[in-house]
């Protein structure tokens, strides 16, 4: 058997070219907008239309008594169909002797040209709408927002975002992806430039257990308000306008809600100090916006004091 020997390869003359990707942004608007084919040969104007919600049936039927009936209520928009694009001219000479691949190039940047397009235009037609927060709704347009200045400005606060997430629960809007708004903003902005302060009264309100939810931001947590409330059954009908947000529903003839003095409700107050402690809270503010049970400020205050110091 004649020996093996071993080939070589003279080493290569070509030099490596690797193409570094170039960042693209993370679209977020177009997300928000609906998606509905278009007709074909139906003309450039595309007709919208939204039925209006029914409201809250919260009376009684009497035996015997047909209920008056109810209207649908319908609106419209209309929109002009646009066409956005454009493309990139590739010779034969460069798709023949060019290093890189200049053809998928081209599609891949394209790409990314469309969705940055689309997203953008969903967004100028979001925020030309009717249900856009300017601020703390100190302003009713965006060219009214001013910064700069030493007072008077218009910059994000957590008020703000407190009174947009106080709005969306109260529209019954759906969460992104899974997510609260109020998670969704703590989650993409730093915490050296945003914080918590939670309060855990509309935590629980909220649906979440207001001793996780402390935990969950533990390390952007310093201040925690303890604020306990009592609620019979479902949540009240314009529970909300305790915060200042206006409903169009009718006000029971009973209000199964109430702020209570911290201890004297149905929040689980030990577990969420302990929550507070363990994600490193430097402040405990006691809270409570009405006072109730018959006592007055005062003596909600003190009967406050003495639960706490009874832990």
């Amino acid at each position: 058997m004649p020996p093996i020997k071993k080939l070589t390869m003279p080493p290569s003359n070509k030099t490596t070219h690797p193409i570094v990707d170039t960042a693209a942004p993370k679209l977020v608007h177009d997300q928000f907008g609906q998606k509905h084919p278009i007709p074909k040969n139906g003309g450039k104007t595309i007709e919208f239309r939204k039925y209006s919600p029914l409201p809250k049936l919260l009376t009684p039927l009497t035996e015997g008594v047909t209920p008056d009936g109810q209207s649908l209520s319908v609106s419209t928009i209309t929109a002009t169909v646009a066409q956005y694009g454009g493309y990139v001219t590739l010779s034969d000479m460069l798709l023949l002797t060019a290093i890189d691949n200049n053809l998928v190039q081209a599609t891949k940047l394209l790409g990314n040209q469309a969705g940055a397009t689309l997203d953008t235009i969903t967004r100028e037609v979001l925020n030309g709408g009717t249900n856009v927060q300017y601020g703390e709704n100190s302003v009713s347009a965006r060219y009214l927002l001013t910064g700069g200045k030493t007072s008077g400005n218009h910059y994000l606060t957590v008020d703000c975002i407190r009174r947009a997430v106080r709005f969306l629960k109260s529209q019954n809007a759906e969460k992104i992806n899974g997510a609260y708004i109020l998670d969704t903003y703590y989650e993409k902005i730093s915490p050296e430039l945003l914080q918590t302060e939670l309060d855990v009264c509309w935590v629980n309100v909220g649906g979440e257990n207001p001793a996780e939810y402390v935990k969950k931001y533990a390390g952007r947590a310093p201040i925690v308000h303890l604020k306990d409330f009592y609620k019979a059954g479902e949540k009240a009908e314009g529970m909300y306008e305790l915060i200042g947000i206006e409903s169009d529903d009718a006000a029971p003839e009973e209000n199964p809600f109430e702020f209570r003095p911290v201890g004297f409700g149905v929040q689980d107050m030990p577990a969420i100090i302990k929550a507070a402690e363990d994600a490193g809270a430097g402040w405990l503010v006691v809270e409570q916006d009405q006072p109730s049970m018959g006592l007055d400020p005062m003596q909600c205050a003190e009967k406050a004091i003495g639960y706490l110091r009874s832990l």
